[in-house]
């Protein structure tokens, strides 16, 4: 999973989030305080505390990442 298809994964589900580069990826905190970490290498890290968001982020990571419409999520509205 890119930083691309995270981006519009969260966009999708008008999820509120700042996004700033790191070393090696790009960190997305979301309004609520979720924390993803999208690496160069496709590897996606989830952290923090387990929310709704972050079990829908693992679920579609596990899935091959299509992006499917599920709704609002815990993150809070863009």
């Amino acid at each position: 999973m890119t930083a691309d298809e995270l981006r519009d994964f969260l966009t999708q589900r008008d999820v509120k989030f700042e996004e700033n580069e790191i070393q090696h990826g790009t960190r997305f905190k979301c309004g609520s305080g979720e924390v993803i970490v999208a690496y160069n290498t496709g590897t996606v890290s989830c952290q923090g505390k387990p929310t709704e968001l972050s079990k829908a982020v693992k679920d579609w990571k596990a899935s091959g990442g299509s992006i499917q419409s599920t709704g609002r999520s815990s993150c809070g509205a863009k």
